[in-house]
C-alpha cells in the first residue's frame, strides 16, 4: 500500500474504493481512473509521475503514490521495453495494452523460434513442456516442430523427449556428459527455475527441504551434477573475510574435497575486488 492512503473496497458504490490521504476520505471511480488513465496514455507512454499528474486534476485530494498505483492496478497497462534493463534509474514507462500496435504473425513466428534457440542454448536439453513453464508461452511445440532440423533429441530417464541445440558441443547423449562431483550454485539460479520438471537432479523431498526454506530459495550444492545440499557465506552480510560452509549427507571423498576447493578459490577471485577473503570449505552435515 502506497504511504500516505488507504483503499478500502467499497461494495455498495459499484466497485469505487475510498481513497483516504491525510485523514481526508474520498471515492474514486474505477471507472473514471481507467479513463483518465487511457487519456493521459493517448500521447504516448508515461511514468508513474506522469500518470499521477493527470490524474490528480480529477482527484485533488488523493496522493499522486495513491493515484499511480491505481492507475496501474484497474487497467492493465504494458512496460515499456526498457523497463525490462537491470541497468540505470529510469523510471518505467506505460503504454496503454489496446494501444499497442498489432505485431506482424510472421514476426512472432520468428520471435518464437529465437526464444526456442536460446533457451536450448542456456538450459537444453528440455523437454517442450519445460520451454513453456520458463517462457509463459504456449503451443511451442509447433515451433520445435518447425526446428526440429536444427534440433537434437535425447530421450529422459522417464522415456520423455529432451531437445537440445544441435552444436559443435552440444549434448546429445546425456550418459556421457562429465559433470564435477561438486558445484556451488548461488540463490535462484536457473538450474531449478527454467524447468517445469526438475525430478531428474532433485528429489521432491529433498527440494522441500533444502531448496526453498521460508519461502526463500538456498544456495545449493550439486553432488554429481545432483541436487544434495547447501552452502553458505559466514558471516552474512560478510566483510572482509566469510568462511564457506557447506552442508552435505554423508562422507565427504577426497575428490570432492578438491573440487569444492576449486569451487571456494573461484567465488574467492570473484569476491576479491570488493575487498572480501574467502576461507574455506568447511564441512557440515546436512540434517
Amino acid at each position: 500500500m502506497p504511504p500516505g492512503c488507504a483503499r478500502l473496497c467499497n461494495r455498495r458504490s459499484s466497485g469505487s474504493c475510498a481513497a483516504s490521504s491525510h485523514g481526508r476520505p474520498r471515492l474514486v471511480d474505477p471507472a473514471r481512473i481507467v479513463a483518465e488513465t487511457e487519456r493521459a496514455l493517448a500521447e504516448g507512454p508515461a511514468d508513474r509521475t506522469a500518470l499521477a499528474s493527470a490524474l490528480k486534476k480529477v482527484y485533488p485530494d488523493a496522493s499522486p503514490a495513491f493515484l499511480a498505483h491505481a492507475a496501474r492496478t484497474y487497467k492493465v497497462l504494458a512496460h515499456e521495453p526498457e523497463a525490462a534493463l537491470f541497468r540505470g534509474a529510469r523510471a518505467p514507462r506505460y503504454r496503454w495494452i489496446s494501444r499497442l500496435p498489432e505485431p506482424d504473425p510472421e514476426q512472432v513466428r520468428q520471435w518464437r523460434r529465437q526464444l526456442v534457440r536460446r533457451y536450448l542454448a542456456a538450459f537444453g536439453p528440455a523437454t517442450v513442456a519445460d520451454m513453456q513453464y520458463s517462457s509463459g508461452l504456449t503451443g511451442l511445440r509447433s515451433t520445435v516442430a518447425e526446428l526440429s532440423d536444427e534440433l537434437a533429441t535425447v530421450t529422459g530417464p522417464g522415456g520423455e523427449t529432451l531437445w537440445d541445440i544441435r552444436a559443435p558441443g552440444a549434448v546429445e547423449d546425456v550418459e556421457d556428459v562429465e559433470v564435477p562431483p561438486i558445484r556451488l550454485l548461488p540463490d535462484y539460479d536457473n538450474i531449478l527455475f527454467a524447468h517445469a520438471d526438475r525430478t531428474r537432479i532433485v528429489t521432491d523431498d529433498l527440494r522441500r527441504r533444502v531448496v526453498v526454506v521460508a519461502k526463500r530459495m538456498q544456495r545449493i550444492v550439486l553432488r554429481n551434477g545432483f541436487v544434495a545440499g547447501t552452502w553458505t557465506l559466514d558471516p552474512a552480510p560478510y566483510g572482509s573475510r566469510a568462511t564457506v560452509v557447506i552442508r552435505l549427507p554423508g562422507r565427504v571423498t577426497a575428490a570432492e574435497r578438491a573440487a569444492a576447493e576449486a569451487e571456494v578459490a573461484r567465488l574467492g577471485a570473484l569476491l576479491s575486488p570488493r575487498g572480501t577473503a574467502v576461507d574455506g570449505p568447511v564441512f557440515t552435515d546436512l540434517t
